[in-house]
């Protein structure tokens, strides 16, 4: 934590972020919320890891990794799962939803004509149109 903050902190952002997200869509769509998470297992692992010294060896300075890689590496590990959440997350919705992400349908000048279905001629059909209620 004191030789790179910023990687730390940003593995334990995306973690409860990763824990937030996940515990929305299970409530929003009546899922079983596990708490057995993927993107947690590692995490004995590097307590493991800073300790081997002391536990194996006597002292602090022999780790089975360097504690630098073995963060970095956990930092790819958790962005590739958070991303790969989102990513499924979202073609999930989409596709359920028949939308597409991040697309806004373009602006209609005016609004469409109504046709008359009284009208008698169907290839020229007299156009209605309700303006506050009243048809002009």
């Amino acid at each position: 934590m004191v030789r790179h903050p910023r990687c730390l902190l940003s593995v334990v952002g995306a973690l409860c972020s990763y824990q937030a997200s996940r515990l929305i869509i299970c409530h929003t769509t009546g899922e079983y919320y596990s708490r057995a998470w993927k993107i947690l297992w590692p995490l004995p692992l590097l307590v493991l890891n800073d300790w081997s010294g002391r536990l194996f060896h006597g002292n602090d300075t022999t780790l089975w990794v360097d504690s630098t890689s073995a963060m970095y590496g956990y930092a790819l590990y958790v962005a590739s799962l958070y991303i790969h959440f989102v990513v499924v997350t979202i073609q999930q919705i989409t596709s359920f939803l028949g939308i597409r992400c991040f697309v806004i349908k373009p602006k209609v000048d005016e609004p469409p004509p109504l046709a008359d279905p009284k009208s008698e001629d169907p290839n020229k059909p007299v156009i209605i149109r309700k303006v506050f209620g009243k048809i002009n």
